[in-house]
């Protein structure tokens, strides 16, 4: 069942309302836009329903959250037969073919997804006991894996206050000045990213001028998915010079879920749905720079960008005018060390 286009004037930020979920809500399933009017019960998403995001990544969830309003562009899943069908195995099966169909789907800016694309997908099921076998399997595995990312993210949490003190007060300063992003060292300079970097959009190349294994003459090609993992690999020819990125050049995600989310430590040619960022290293270290635009400062920043309707977009024109606390070159070493 596809969403509703709810109307915008509508749109609230009384948590006392029924929370509306939009695209970028769904890997977090936190809500953040609430709907004071009226909508027909057919919309609402309940705890373990499936979600599928059409636009962008195409993230698929099992909602976890309360109940909520399902909106435009996003697909709630529902079984219209419980007794032969499990659902928790047909969430690990779409879980495959969406990135499967993701792989496939040319774009320009974003990638759309249809509900035709969903009803067109044909697998072969197993009898309900084998599917709900298969499904506890992997359910304990991610068991597993959520408790793991639970210790890592006391750790993450312990590192981000660490990390906000050191990018606001430095190392062994007693005297501070107010400045565009705050009160920060008197030894400081704020500057705009602009004067200290060059942004540079990735490139769309076809689908069909890809190929999956490298040869020679060819280099990687790549999506933000990849700077997270290895899973896909894309190669097309070598004829891009200037959208080329190093290990030690910082990527930004331009749209989507993860925009305004920065990455490194990849090479290869960058796809469209994102940006390089270059910057003069005798003024700038990259990893401090990467610890910047990944502090609290940063995201509540680049927050105010987002429409409230829509997918989130930055535009490296608005990272330009991001101001940011600079000390000097050596400093800022031992802070990213």
């Amino acid at each position: 069942m596809s969403g509703f286009p709810f109307q915008s004037a509508f749109f609230s930020l009384d948590s006392s309302k029924i929370g509306l979920i939009r695209i970028r809500n769904l890997v977090g399933q936190k809500v953040d836009t609430f709907y004071e009017g009226e909508c027909s019960s057919d919309f609402l998403v309940k705890k373990g329903d499936i979600l599928i995001g059409m636009d962008g990544d195409f993230t698929i969830v099992k909602w976890q959250s309360g109940q909520a309003f399902l909106n435009q562009r996003i697909c709630k899943i529902y079984l219209k037969n419980d007794e032969h069908f499990d659902l928790d195995y047909l969430y690990y099966i779409l879980s495959v073919e969406l990135e499967r169909i993701h792989n496939k789907t040319g774009a320009t800016t974003v990638k759309h997804l249809s509900v035709k694309d969903i009803r067109e997908i044909r697998r072969h099921f197993p009898p309900l006991p084998e599917q709900q076998k298969i499904t506890s399997i992997l359910t304990t595995v991610d068991e597993v894996i959520e408790k793991t990312e639970s210790q890592i993210s006391k750790l993450q949490d312990l590192k981000k206050g660490m990390v906000q003190e050191l990018l606001t007060q430095g190392i062994g300063h007693t005297q501070y000045k107010d400045s565009p992003v705050g009160k920060i060292p008197a030894s400081w300079k704020a500057f705009s990213l602009g004067a200290l970097c060059k942004f540079t959009q990735g490139v769309q190349i076809p689908y069909s001028d890809m190929v999956r294994r490298h040869k020679n003459g060819y280099i990687r090609y790549l999506y933000i998915r990849d700077f997270m993992d290895d899973k896909s690999l894309y190669f097309v020819k070598n004829l891009y010079e200037n959208k080329i990125v190093k290990i030690t050049d910082l990527v930004m995600a331009n749209t989507g879920h993860t925009a305004g989310k920065v990455f490194w430590g990849k090479d290869g040619v960058l796809s469209n749905n994102a940006f390089r960022i270059s910057m003069d290293t005798s003024r700038i270290n990259y990893r401090f720079l990467y610890h910047f635009l990944c502090s609290d400062f940063y995201k509540k920043e680049i927050r105010k960008l987002f429409n409230t309707a829509g997918q989130p977009h930055v535009g490296h024109g608005n990272i330009a005018r991001l101001q940011v606390g600079l000390p000097h070159l050596k400093e800022q070493i031992l802070i990213a060390k």
